[in-house]
């Protein structure tokens, strides 16, 4: 990117765009304002290379309609994700959280996102879409949605806030932290 000469490149992809570069971000139409429209916004993601095996998402700003409160459903707002393996359906506020998505073997299998929207809301999403060969360090074990490669952090679920985020409802999936050098064990704290 820049030719050598230090200028790095910001690609953004909204609504029908294809990425097909590293590190895109699939941000809401109006970015950086907000988005109060409805239907459906997907991006489709297209490996750069056959030996791409994840995508990692990071939610650098993610706000859309939160749950419903009897159920904790999303019922208005969703973040869907297809082509890849089984995610759960996500809502609300999870700016910050980050996502691993297993993509398969080969090239011709490509990745959607969607975020389908209905009713009034402030929505704001700007994702950034890392693709990650199958030998990188980076890469997480499979079947890991969310995996963590510090040696301090806070792991929470999507939507988590402690003023008034509600649980999803539905959220089956596997959180992995890797096992850092010259460290043997995981200590949690409340």
């Amino acid at each position: 990117c820049g030719g050598g000469y230090g200028v790095c490149c910001i690609f953004l992809q909204t609504c029908g765009g294809v990425i097909r570069e590293n590190s895109t971000y699939f941000v809401n139409p109006n970015h950086p304002d907000v988005y109060d429209g409805t239907g459906s916004c997907q991006v489709t993601v297209q490996k750069l290379h056959p030996d791409i095996c994840q995508l990692r998402l990071d939610l650098d700003m993610f706000s859309i309609a939160p749950p419903e409160a009897a159920n904790h459903l999303c019922n208005q707002d969703q973040l869907l994700i297809s082509g890849g393996s089984p995610t759960p359906t996500i809502c609300g506020s999870s700016t910050g959280d980050h996502m691993y998505i297993d993509a398969g073997l080969g090239q011709s299998n490509p990745i959607v996102l969607s975020v389908i929207t209905s009713g009034s809301f402030p929505r704001l999403w700007r994702i950034r879409v890392t693709q990650i060969h199958c030998g990188s360090i980076s890469r997480a074990d499979q079947g890991c949605l969310q995996y963590y490669t510090a040696i301090s952090g806070r792991v929470r679920s999507f939507n988590y806030n402690t003023v008034g985020g509600r649980q999803l409802s539905n959220q089956d999936y596997s959180i992995c932290i890797r096992n850092e050098r010259n460290f043997c064990g995981i200590q949690y704290n409340a």
